[in-house]
């Protein structure tokens, strides 16, 4: 929904109660919902009862009791390899794409602050704070292993920095006075901190464990291999028992006794199981089937143990009953477009359209919303609809991940007619007047004519990423270049069919929008300079649009970038980092906001973001100020809290609002 028409909707709102609440400066408000994705990392910390929790949504959790009390959008990358300080609120982690991006970042929650970072080769083997806070330290795959800095300031210290093999997990007892490593080859080695050097000769023990745990006493180590589990007693390097688990997949010791957790998958379902080693005997203590939930990390507190959820969600079991409940789950509504008409936004997810008015949004200046107007559109069918109006009374709509048919609405009688077939789920539908252009995602383009009820132009090709119109007969795609084709942009005409490929200096071209005010087509692609990777925005024009000039570029691949031409003007999210808009002087940044946008949609007064994390953010287009962020919730309750910090919620939305104090 990157077009834009003027509002249709007239006054359809239903008033749904609002819920105003003004806070204090001095509170803020956290929306309780879990990650988007997988959990990919979590920890319990002693200090204040507290989880922490990393995700492939690049966000960063904090929870007290069961309640989100921090919530950080780090990065747009997934966050692994977690890290938590002892007392301080700051945590450590790799956010990557886990291709050829690994960059450790020390962040502050409280004052959602990034401290330092470092780029690295490769996920780190074991990463962890010393009892004290003294020292960060992580390994790597390299017989110069480990790297010791100082948790404050990430400058690397010369402790333990010799070759003396790969260190697959490392521990510091709690005097931070010696450092125990567990080698790959089959090796333990001793160190002293304090003075820097080798304590003992390598002590000889297995070779090649996975997933190493010390006890707390730093007297045992608990590792995986060929489906055994191996408790190792770290004086002698002996193996002291052995007991056969398949399928594990994490391990969490205990932080006081001598007890270790796991997660394992059985081939049915996955369950936690809880392994005593007191007498040097590994014995099943208990194991709890947890069917209904696919766990993937795991955290040990003692008494209870917590679980990060493939759906975004954490869980809880008790040690002693044995009870195992979820918690933290995601809460928000699945959204896949939105989109703005003169103040009015409209927002697609699941079966449904939620239509969203305030008044403060149509006029002059716009300022903070002090009230909404909602309805809901249910739609004819029951996955998430792309949306795109055609004039002040019709739209187009249609299924985003199925096959089958479009539609068109009409707004005066609330009635959806079809008009043509996908044959696979449907990416855009552009207009120009009442013809209408579709891109499936097998790559098939649809010309058709309303007024006619007629299919145009068919056209199949695979690897085409989008399309715009030139003119009546002519569009462009891009596309991943092909031997057939091996420029990323070609020319179809649609009255005889012709194909032609463009000239171009990207390697892809995914997203691309024809401006008929300058006969200028803009351009999101890759490029390579130097050998390195550029998503590049660009502007071309002259006949065969082989006048390029570069716009915006972003050092590596961002795939997720959008842009929406607004008069003469380009509005893009390309980088990562919010919504920039162009003027006289190049670009310039919109009202920052802890988001990541993913579309853009712009209106004569207001421009809205959907962003990653499912909320959306709504700023003033003239002056650039963020007026607000909206959520809409799975059971249609919603919230949006304003750039004062009021909090405005449907009649049920402020229980997933709570606030504390600064």
């Amino acid at each position: 929904m990157r077009h834009r028409a003027f509002l249709f909707y007239g006054i359809i709102f239903g008033l749904v109660l609002n819920l105003t609440i003004s806070l204090s400066a001095e509170q803020r408000q956290v929306v309780q919902t879990g990650h988007t994705g997988e959990v990919r990392d979590i920890q319990w910390r002693e200090a204040g009862n507290t989880i922490v929790s990393t995700g492939n949504d690049g966000s960063l959790k904090i929870w007290q009791y069961e309640h989100l009390v921090y919530s950080c959008q780090v990065s747009h990358l997934p966050l692994a390899s977690l890290a938590v300080h002892p007392t301080k609120p700051v945590a450590v982690f790799v956010a990557t794409d886990s291709i050829n991006t690994y960059r450790l970042i020390a962040y502050n929650w409280e004052t959602q602050t990034e401290l330092y970072s470092l780029r690295l080769d490769e996920l780190p083997l074991d990463i962890g704070f010393s009892p004290k806070g003294t020292y960060l330290y992580f390994s790597r795959t390299d017989q110069k292993s480990l790297t010791i800095m100082n948790s404050e300031t990430g400058a690397p210290l010369n402790i333990a920095d010799t070759s003396f093999g790969i260190v697959s997990s490392a521990f510091i007892s709690s005097t931070e006075q010696t450092l125990v490593c567990y080698l790959a080859s089959g090796s333990l080695l001793y160190w002293d901190l304090e003075n820097n050097r080798q304590k003992t000769a390598l002590i000889s023990t297995n070779s090649n464990l996975d997933l190493i745990e010390f006890s707390y006493n730093g007297r045992y180590a608990v590792g995986y291999r060929s489906d055994s589990v191996y408790l190792i007693d770290l004086v002698s390097g002996k193996t002291l028992s052995t007991l056969s688990m398949p399928g594990i997949i994490t391990q969490s010791m205990h932080p006081s006794d001598l007890k270790t957790s796991f997660i394992r998958n059985t081939g049915r379902y996955r369950e936690i199981t809880v392994v005593d080693f007191s007498d040097r005997t590994l014995k099943v203590s208990f194991h709890s089937p947890v069917p209904e939930s696919n766990p993937l990390v795991l955290s040990n507190s003692g008494r209870l143990l917590y679980a990060g959820l493939d759906n975004g969600g954490l869980g809880t079991i008790n040690s002693n009953t044995q009870d195992f409940h979820t918690w933290g789950d995601n809460m928000l509504a699945d959204l896949t477009d939105i989109d703005l008409w003169n103040g009015s936004l409209t927002i697609s997810s699941s079966g449904k359209l939620t239509l969203i008015d305030s008044q403060e949004f149509r006029s002059t200046d716009p300022g903070l919303p002090d009230q909404f107007y909602t309805s809901v559109i249910d739609l004819p069918f029951k996955n998430s609809a792309g949306f795109n109006t055609l004039d002040n009374r019709r739209g187009v709509i249609w299924d985003r991940e199925t096959a089958g048919p479009t539609y068109l609405y009409d707004i005066s009688s609330r009635s959806f007619s079809e008009l043509f077939p996908v044959e696979s789920a449907c990416k855009e539908i552009y207009s120009t007047g009442d013809t209408l252009l579709s891109l499936d995602q097998n790559g098939t383009i649809i010309l058709y004519d309303i007024q006619d009820n007629e299919v145009k132009y068919h056209y199949a090709a695979s690897g085409l990423r989008d399309v715009t119109f030139i003119d009546k007969e002519t569009i462009i795609a891009g596309r991943n270049p092909s031997r057939r084709f091996p420029s990323p942009l070609m020319r179809i005409n649609l009255r005889t069919g012709e194909t032609v490929p463009m000239e171009a200096s990207d390697m892809l071209t995914y997203s691309l929008h024809f401006d008929p005010l300058t006969s200028s087509l803009y351009t999101l692609g890759l490029q390579e300079r130097r050998g390195r990777i550029l998503t590049v925005l660009r502007q071309l024009q002259g006949k065969n649009f082989e006048r390029e000039l570069p716009l915006l570029s972003y050092p590596g691949e961002d795939h997720n970038a959008t842009f929406v031409l607004d008069n003469l003007r380009v509005i893009t999210s390309l980088g990562h980092s919010g919504v920039q808009i162009s003027g006289w002087n190049g670009f310039s940044s919109l009202g920052k906001v802890s988001h990541i946008p993913l579309r853009i949609s712009s209106d004569n007064k207001i421009l809205a973001s959907q962003n990653s994390d499912s909320s959306i953010s709504i700023w003033n287009k003239s002056s650039g100020k963020w007026l607000c962020d909206f959520y809409l919730f799975k059971d249609g309750e919603w919230a949006a809290l304003t750039a004062d910090t009021t909090l405005i919620t449907s009649e049920q939305g402020s229980k997933y609002v709570r606030s504390f104090s600064r």
